[in-house]
């Protein structure tokens, strides 16, 4: 009762909007877009680096990573290294291939150069955050489909495994993601690099409403917009459900990449009272 009093009066000096949780907005189709139509060799004022996807590694690395995790919402702690240096992030041998119909996990640069429509890569979910305690894996892996698009998600992942090969045992622990040397992205760097481009591109205040997480909350409002079921948008992004959604409910290939694929052409506009502006004697 006390609590409710001390919101009561909050509310009434500051207003409701200042009680409503701050979240990121979806970041749009479009934005995502603009950024990977940035010209080679653009300045943007917070770097010290030219825009340069073709030679900088980590451009590339970041426009590859952007691509697949709007394609399946992953979360972003799902790519960068852990603060207790466990592995929970995605490696090599998160993924598999299915090429003609045959399952491939540690697939030569000949089997992927095989690769055409009709053909999958199937990304395994590292331990994140599906449980209260972030060490079960989610039980149904995102589904990419091949496409001779470079800038779809299927083409980004083989890419990455022809520009830096990694065979055998190797594939456990060498991160899908990773920096110059090889080792796995960190937060800091994965979050400024964005900010940075974002920046750029629409302003600071329109980039600080936007981060990584962004991009799986527009892919739930872009999926959301075309009329897929709540549960399949559910299973596609990896949301805790109930008990017998988890276990039962299975999600097939040919529904998945429906589903995902209608999501790329979606338009929407949503909003969150929290991240409008407000009117103060600055403005």
């Amino acid at each position: 009762a006390v609590v409710a009093g001390l919101m009561r009066n909050y509310f009434n000096a500051y207003g409701a909007k200042k009680l409503g949780a701050r979240r990121r907005e979806p970041m749009k189709r479009e934005m995502w877009v603009r950024i990977e139509s940035i010209p080679e060799n653009t300045h943007l004022p917070q770097r010290r680096q030219p825009w340069s996807p073709q030679s900088n590694q980590r451009d590339r690395t970041m426009l590859r990573m952007g691509r697949v995790l709007w394609r399946t919402g992953h979360r972003v702690g799902e790519v960068c290294d852990s603060p207790d240096g466990e592995v929970r992030y995605f490696t090599r041998a998160s993924v598999t291939y299915r090429i003609a119909g045959v399952v491939v996990m540690d697939p030569t640069a000949e089997q992927l150069r095989l690769l055409r429509v009709g053909d999958v890569i199937l990304l395994e979910s590292p331990a994140s955050k599906p449980d209260h305690f972030g060490v079960e894996p989610c039980p149904f892996p995102s589904v990419l489909p091949s496409s001779d698009d470079p800038l779809r998600a299927a083409r980004a992942i083989v890419d990455i495994e022809l520009e830096s090969p990694c065979r055998g045992s190797a594939r456990e622990s060498r991160p899908l993601f990773a920096d110059q040397f090889g080792r796995p992205l960190t937060y800091s760097a994965v979050n400024s690099w964005l900010h940075q481009v974002l920046a750029h591109l629409l302003g600071e205040r329109a980039a600080s409403a936007l981060s990584w997480h962004s991009v799986r909350i527009g892919l739930a409002c872009a999926l959301r917009a075309v009329g897929c079921p709540p549960d399949v948008i559910q299973l596609i992004c990896r949301w805790a459900c109930e008990e017998s959604l988890r276990l039962y409910a299975r999600l097939d290939v040919n529904t998945n990449v429906e589903w995902t694929d209608k999501a790329q052409h979606a338009t929407f506009d949503a909003y969150q009272v929290a991240n409008l502006p407000e009117l103060d004697h600055g403005d």
